[in-house]
């Protein structure tokens, strides 16, 4: 940001970035791993995914249920010290579809995500930048800083540095709910994959792990451990 807070610096600085993309054999996800040598500061950066989507509905998940919101405009008029924002918040997953077909977007830890409004793009942050925990003269709160008025610097709050993010992608027939077994499965698989710990004299059960099934596709494995 300029020192007028207005404006970018027109400074340009180089942020080098991959993306691995990957297809597996055993799962019906598009995989994405990109990594970011973040040399800038007071900005956000996004994951931009053009799905072709008729529709200003999404539905994120959350920790106990999928709540469905829909991408609307606001009039800035109507709110003295805060106005709405387009970005909405998800736990593991959030669902976007029309009439015949969907996509569901799982994020590793990336909480933060935008439908754009009448275009479809949808939008997952990746990091954002900041050199101060709160202000008195944001544009979205003019009314003041809520809480403690934070002037002090916190420096790690840039980002700065490498970083690593892991995301994937899944096509589905709509309606969602009538595919929602398989896509929490899907998403349960990415997030939290079979993880093995070896107890005792307990290698004879480590053989049966790579065989292990668990149906229907709507049971959530937790533990399994030997008697």
């Amino acid at each position: 940001a300029a020192e007028n807070r207005k404006m970018r610096e027109l400074k340009m600085v180089e942020m080098p970035f991959s993306s691995k993309i990957s297809l597996k054999p055993d799962s019906n996800l598009v995989h994405f791993e990109t990594t970011i040598d973040n040399h800038s500061s007071d900005h956000r950066v996004r994951v931009k995914f053009s799905t072709g989507l008729k529709t200003n509905k999404h539905y994120a998940h959350n920790p106990f249920s999928i709540i469905e919101r829909e991408t609307k405009e606001y009039s800035k008029e109507r709110y003295a010290k805060e106005f709405p924002t387009p970005l909405s918040p998800m736990h593991k997953m959030v669902l976007v579809e029309d009439e015949k077909k969907g996509l569901a977007l799982f994020s590793e830890g990336l909480p933060e995500y935008e439908l754009e409004k009448d275009t479809g793009n949808l939008f997952l942050t990746l990091f954002r930048s900041v050199g101060f925990l709160d202000r008195d003269d944001l544009i979205n709160r003019a009314g003041g800083v809520a809480g403690l008025n934070n002037h002090r610097s916190v420096l790690d709050a840039q980002c700065l540095g490498k970083m690593t993010f892991k995301y994937a992608l899944m096509p589905f027939s709509s309606p969602w709910k009538e595919n929602f077994s398989k896509i929490n499965e899907s998403c349960e698989s990415f997030h939290l994959p079979p993880l093995l710990e070896t107890r005792k004299d307990g290698l004879h059960f480590k053989k049966l792990i790579p065989r292990l099934k668990v149906e229907p596709s709507n049971v959530i494995l937790s533990t399994i451990k030997e008697s």
